[in-house]
């Protein structure tokens, strides 16, 4: 089905197409994005999830609750720095958010329009990007991290863990927040380890993190003695073909279930929550999982709420991340959230059950209370201080790029001609993110390795609590129960 620029049905010409986002109509879609109102001297682009894909003519389909709150952290991490007084005295940050709706080339696309747009309107100045934030998912990054690579630009991601970008010569540009799959596997294999489990299914899914991180376990695991009974590969064609989806987990997750002592989940978050929904769609709560980040950061509370009988046994393996009470602070002190981001007015209507009256922010009808902060058990928020370090790291190292290469303090157009620099300023600099703990990157831009365990716990807001960290301190073994 086609339409026109006007969202209009075109009923005289048909064709077919197996993704969300075809390539060919994308040019004609209006995206909503996320610019800073105020006049600034540099840019930094985030690139965020913040709908799921979808079969609609803007390819964008439900609101994702976990990642809105990303948005609001660039928003944060920005009025931060262009209020410090030691860095930066005459560079003004600004922002740009683009919305993905979960399809990276929707944001190749954004960014060639925005990059481009200074050069056909004589009347709008040309922006200087000098970094990008975001880019959580390792399937949509090779593609962003080589566009990056085109404007010599730092990508700074927040959770992309495929072991191919710690490849300085394919990816010199590329940074992460994270370590890599290799980092990961290895936390996973000892936590198998500790538990004396040596027999494993895997379930993972087909793309970029998931293969990747499978080829790994499977690697340490035979290393480990450990036998994988079974891999079962998820497809994103089978979250909507229920009928495939229930004959896999049956067959498989199901059928070996005796066979297996845990089912080892290395799949994004979309395709674990229907293997979780058919699970309780037939009352099936004996599988003990072993779980990535991927649980935490992309399954929504809600989600925990209603399937917490077949996800309580599960411990889950995910990046170190300590909620910044700065960021907090400023979502509890901020006049109106609404003011800036229209992403957090779609939260928090769809949490709220509030309505808005088009294009009239004060005329908003809730049946509950409007208040920002009753929302956090209902989004968990997680990861967002890796996005507001990864905004500091790139401040900071242009703090010291500019002060080597423009007298002024300003950005002058040596540093435009030597930007193929930053990332390499960025990642030598020692940096200290918004709460004081050190921002880390080795010398492949991979970030510091340390892992939190989490136990499934439904007696918690978050529904999960920390049972230990990897690799640094030991478990008290009556600290985690199976």
């Amino acid at each position: 089905m086609l339409y026109d620029k006007k969202n209009r049905r075109l009923t005289s010409t048909a064709v077919s197409w197996n993704k969300p986002f075809h390539f060919r109509c994308r040019s004609y879609i209006n995206f909503q994005q996320l610019a800073s109102p105020f006049p600034s001297d540099v840019q930094i682009v985030g690139n965020l999830p913040l709908h799921y894909s979808s079969y609609t003519p803007e390819g964008c389909g439900e609101v994702r609750d976990n990642y809105i709150l990303f948005s609001e952290a660039i928003i944060f991490a920005i009025d931060y720095i262009n209020n410090m007084t030691n860095i930066l005295p005459n560079v003004k940050i600004g922002y740009d958010i683009v919305d993905t709706c979960s399809v990276p080339n929707r944001f190749i696309h954004q960014m060639d329009i925005l990059y481009s747009r200074g050069l056909k309107e004589t009347d709008i100045e040309r922006k200087n990007y000098i970094g990008g934030v975001g880019f959580p998912f390792s399937s949509g990054v090779e593609s962003l991290a080589h566009y990056s690579y085109s404007k010599r630009i730092p990508t700074v991601s927040i959770s992309a863990t495929s072991s191919v970008f710690s490849d300085k010569k394919s990816y010199p540009y590329f940074m992460r927040m994270v370590p890599s799959n290799k980092e990961e596997t290895l936390t996973i294999v000892g936590v198998l380890e500790y538990l004396s489990i040596h027999r494993i299914g895997v379930v993972y899914s087909d793309d970029a993190y998931g293969s990747d991180l499978t080829k790994s376990v499977l690697t340490f695991a035979q290393e480990k003695s450990i036998t994988v009974a079974y891999m079962l590969r998820m497809e994103d064609s089978y979250v909507e073909n229920t009928e495939i989806l229930n004959y896999l987990v049956d067959k498989f997750i199901i059928g070996y279930n005796r066979d297996v002592e845990a089912v080892v989940s290395l799949t994004q978050s979309h395709h674990m929550k229907v293997i979780l929904q058919r699970l309780h769609d037939i009352q099936f709560k004996d599988v003990f999982w072993i779980g990535c980040d991927t649980w935490l950061a992309g399954i929504e509370v809600e989600f925990y709420k209603r399937n917490i009988d077949v996800m309580s046994n599960a411990i889950l393996i995910a990046f170190e991340n300590n909620l910044s009470e700065k960021f907090i602070k400023y979502l509890r002190e901020k006049p109106s959230l609404l003011d800036q981001n229209p992403f957090v007015k779609m939260l928090i209507a769809k949490q709220n059950n509030c309505t808005f009256e088009e294009n009239e922010i004060t005329n908003i009808h809730c049946n509950q209370v409007l208040d920002f902060k009753n929302m956090f058990p209902v989004v968990h928020p997680h990861g967002e201080t890796h996005i507001i370090d990864a905004v500091i790291a790139i401040a900071h190292g242009l703090d010291t790029f500019i002060r080597h290469h423009c007298p002024l303090l300003d950005f002058c157009a040596e540093a435009r001609r030597h930007i193929d620099e930053l990332t390499e300023t960025i990642q030598k600099k020692t940096l200290m993110g918004i709460d004081g703990d050190r921002i880390y990157f080795d010398s492949k831009g991979d970030g510091k390795n340390i892992f939190q365990i989490m136990q499934i716990d439904p007696t918690q807001p978050s529904f999960n609590r920390k049972v230990r960290f990897y690799p640094c301190v030991t478990i008290s073994s009556k600290q985690i129960i199976i």
